[in-house]
């Protein structure tokens, strides 16, 4: 019999440089997608936008049919991920369309924030 290996998938935090650990930024793109899923259940909504580094949203809008369409299709439900560079490489922020914060922990909306609608 072979023991289990156990792969560790933890990375350094790139926020406080290296002091402590994250979830790995490998399965970052998965976490935001069932995250997404679990919002627009719990908050009973078709719209979502959310705000992700500069970098993290190019690589969900880029391309003709991009992420960001095939998530679209999967949850049927109009999705759009805003740039924002005040956020740290693996975080994201969640609204409705009418720029109500959303949040997992509880299904009451948090406090109204004013959100831009550039493309």
């Amino acid at each position: 019999v072979r023991q289990a290996t156990q792969i560790e998938n933890k990375e350094a935090c790139p926020t406080c440089r290296g002091k402590g650990t994250v979830t790995s930024s490998v399965l970052f793109d998965s976490e935001i997608e069932s995250q997404i899923a679990a919002l627009l259940e719990m908050h009973e909504t078709k719209h979502i936008i959310v705000k992700l580094h500069p970098f993290v949203a190019a690589y969900f809008n880029k391309g003709l049919i991009s992420r960001k369409v095939k998530l679209m299709w999967k949850l049927k439900a109009r999705i759009k991920f805003l740039p924002n560079e005040s956020i740290g490489y693996i975080d994201a922020k969640y609204y409705d369309k009418d720029g109500v914060r959303l949040s997992l922990e509880d299904s009451k909306p948090h406090e109204v924030e004013q959100v831009e609608y550039d493309d």
